[in-house]
């Protein structure tokens, strides 16, 4: 698998890309991890459509000769997700992006299809689940809670709530962050 890890896993919070390598890795699957830009979702959110398609340019020319030989293109953030899956083919014409939708699968959903594979230590977990909205508007939007129903005894609770206030990068900005919270 080539696994995109966004802004988010690469910068701020690398502890979730390094967990979701690791889950990977011990499922049975190779991941690569190829030099990778913004997916432009943060451009395109401030108004800036020609930065995100230099972005999306960069993306596709540093690691899409690596999508050919790849089963899948794995995202751990739900924006990215929804970028790669709807905003690149609305901002560039280029036919690869037709491959990297077709290739895109969430982090949980393709855990979901080797959970077998996966052995389950401690105790059994008491889970309280937000699904991100970017989630919500993906196929497989339920795979985190399957997967995490999958724990041996875990109780799952789907989160009545709406959305989180972080909206990518408009919940990190000092002016929003009052309203975000």
């Amino acid at each position: 698998v080539l696994y995109f890890a966004g802004c988010y896993a690469s910068f701020i919070r690398p502890e979730i890309g390094e967990a979701a390598v690791k889950v990977l890795n011990r499922a049975g699957l190779r991941v690569i991890i190829p030099d990778q830009h913004c997916c432009g979702l943060p451009m395109l959110s401030k108004g800036r459509p020609e930065k995100a398609r230099k972005k999306i340019s960069a993306n596709l020319a540093k690691w899409y000769d690596k999508l050919a030989s790849a089963d899948h293109l794995v995202v751990t953030c739900s924006s990215c997700g929804l970028s790669l899956l709807q905003e690149w083919d609305y901002v560039l014409e280029d036919d690869r992006i037709a491959t990297v939708k077709r290739k895109l699968i969430d982090v949980s959903s393709l855990v979901l299809r080797y959970a077998d594979r996966l052995r389950f230590d401690g105790p059994a977990p008491k889970i309280g689940y937000h699904m991100p909205c970017h989630l919500k508007m993906q196929a497989r939007s339920r795979s985190s809670i399957e997967l995490l129903k999958k724990i041996p005894g875990s109780k799952v609770a789907e989160l009545d709530s709406h959305c989180c206030g972080m909206a990518g990068s408009w919940g990190m900005s000092k002016h929003n962050y009052a309203l975000s919270k």
